[in-house]
């Protein structure tokens, strides 16, 4: 059953970073629900903690509020064009033996809209092969990181830097913009297909962080990228955000990792936290404003109503040594590689298919129509296309995983962090509107997971580790949930 039920928050009340309200929850007066805290019924909800206030809006006249909307929406809509423009161009000057463009409009409208005559193409001329594979290279791997330089140009020209202690109302505006641009599916797509890679090390440099040498991260949300210093070695796995500003905190503080320190999934670092040496922040934590988790400590999500999180001695470290910088070189290059196959050309496949579909179809249907009532075929081709050749993937290469420990910077590794990338891009394209349909369980099945009758699947289908997962029959797993049959630490 789907259950629906009420669901009402009162005046004062604060909502932190990634919470879920359950039906039926009514929130008092003053309620202060820490991130990432579920909500249920069951559950008390504490007033906000000692010296803190509610946050209050900016008051701003309606029109203003509208206008000031409406010229940021512009600019962030600026972006996107401009790098959609940019693929466009690289595409009209492929050399091809016809025109694409009355594959989107009918020949009639085409015409009207560019001004230019096309000519009646048969459908007896040969699939343009070339064309078809530069597509998918151009929508997924130029697009994106044309998008991205553009968010790098407006983050130094526009938005500007935060200095620490700075109020955060004086960059309202300015950080609002920042988040609506990497909030973008082109941001995303840029930063996540190369995770736990140098690239990704790069691209945040490009941004503003301060980041060590060879630092593992999942990109994460960073709102103030200036203000975060990622120490040598430290490790920052998936769905991790750090909020170097917050609603409910009047000024901007630095985010700082020192060397060797890990942060686990599905984490909140708020302004001036800093995690020391060697120390742990365990998964689903969230840790408090201007804490600072000293070294070798674990930081454990409690989950009671007492404390945000427990803090346990790190009983042991290992000692691992480093890999060379040849080993280092070697699989960093072949990681980027690997990610590139499996995220860009693993699409190539089904958008060659879509251009034989639509050669073959094109005499079906007048000129003055096109082919573009075909074309949710062709997107259904080319996305399914890429979800059945990653189980051929994992098959082919990473086989079957069994429960043990991978080292940093190994060849399974590798392995390992390439499909992660290429689930990352294929659950944001095209699993998640599949949630909860028998074709999410079947895939689940292909991929190596033990899957009952009658299971329900709305949660994200990240963690390429299938093998390692067994959901028997009638199980719900609900949206926004994660399995996760990895975790990443060393020592």
């Amino acid at each position: 059953y789907v259950l629906l039920g009420k669901i009402k928050i009162n005046k004062g009340c604060f909502v932190g970073y990634g919470a879920t309200i359950e039906p039926h929850v009514t929130l008092e007066k003053g309620s202060f629900v820490r991130p990432l805290k579920s909500v249920s019924v069951a559950h008390s909800v504490h007033p906000l903690p000692e010296g803190r206030e509610s946050p209050k809006p900016g008051r701003m006249m309606p029109w203003l509020a509208v206008l000031q909307a409406a010229v940021l929406y512009y600019l962030a809509g600026l972006f996107v064009v401009i790098s959609v423009a940019a693929g466009v161009a690289i595409m009209y000057n492929v050399p091809s033996h016809r025109s694409h463009i009355t594959l989107l409009l009918p020949l009639s409208l085409t015409q009207g809209v560019t001004g230019v005559t096309i000519p009646f193409v048969t459908a007896d001329l040969e699939t343009d092969y070339v064309w078809w594979t530069l597509l998918p290279l151009v929508v997924f791997l130029v697009i994106p990181h044309a998008y991205f330089l553009s968010v790098v140009l407006a983050k130094h020209l526009i938005v500007g830097y935060a200095q620490p202690g700075s109020e955060r109302r004086s960059r309202n505006w300015k950080t609002w913009l920042y988040v609506v641009l990497i909030d973008c599916p082109l941001f995303r797509m840029a930063t996540q297909f190369t995770v736990m890679s140098h690239l990704t090390k790069w691209q945040f440099k490009l941004l503003g962080c301060k980041i060590g040498d060879r630092a593992y991260f999942c990109a994460p949300f960073i709102r103030d990228p200036e203000l975060v210093e990622i120490g040598d070695n430290c490790i920052v796995a998936g769905n991790v955000a750090m909020l170097t500003t917050s609603l409910d905190e009047p000024y901007a503080n630095p985010i700082r990792l020192k060397n060797k320190a890990i942060v686990a999934n599905t984490v909140v670092l708020h302004c001036g936290c800093d995690v020391l040496e060697e120390s742990i922040v365990g998964d689903g934590v969230s840790m408090p404003p201007d804490k600072v988790l000293t070294e070798c400590m674990v930081a454990v999500r409690d989950n009671s109503d007492t404390l945000p999180y427990i803090m346990m001695k790190r009983q042991s470290i290992s000692q691992v040594s480093p890999a060379t910088t040849c080993s280092y070189t070697y699989y960093q290059v072949l990681l980027i590689l690997l990610q590139l196959v499996l995220v860009v050309g693993t699409h190539i496949p089904g958008y060659l298919a879509a251009g034989l579909l639509l050669n073959s179809v094109e005499g079906a249907l007048p000129s003055e129509v096109g082919t573009w009532p075909f074309l949710p075929v062709m997107f259904l081709l080319t996305m399914t296309s890429k979800i059945l050749l990653i189980p051929v993937f994992k098959w082919a290469v990473a086989c079957k995983f069994s429960p043990r420990e991978i080292h940093l910077f190994g060849f399974r590794y590798v392995i390992w962090i390439a499909l992660e990338a290429v689930l990352f891009d294929a659950d944001q394209l095209f699993l998640q509107s599949l949630c909860g349909t028998s074709f999410i369980s079947a895939w689940y099945w292909l991929m190596g997971a033990k899957i009952g009758r009658n299971v329900c699947i709305m949660g994200q289908s990240v963690g390429c580790e299938y093998d390692l997962k067994h959901l028997a029959s009638g199980t719900v797993v609900n949206h926004a949930s994660l399995l996760f049959s990895h975790s990443v630490e060393r020592g």
